[in-house]
């Protein structure tokens, strides 16, 4: 099966389907994928920037000050 047969046949599942979880499972999937492939565009460093800004594993700013101050 080719590419645009395998999208013809996934259209017509979402079409037929009245089951929202599936929907919403779909909608989930999607954004995961364009999410990953936005982060494999960024260079390292700044991934682990992200990854620790997403964990909340960053430092207060006042914190970071009074270590590094002017």
């Amino acid at each position: 099966m080719n590419i645009q047969d395998e999208k013809l046949e996934i259209i017509k599942l979402v079409l037929e389907t009245e089951n929202s979880d599936v929907l919403e499972s779909i909608r989930i999937l999607f954004k995961m994928v364009s999410e990953t492939d936005l982060m494999e565009s960024v260079p390292q460093d700044q991934q682990e920037e992200i990854m620790e800004f997403e964990n909340d594993e960053t430092e207060d700013f006042d914190e970071f000050i009074k270590k590094y101050g002017q």
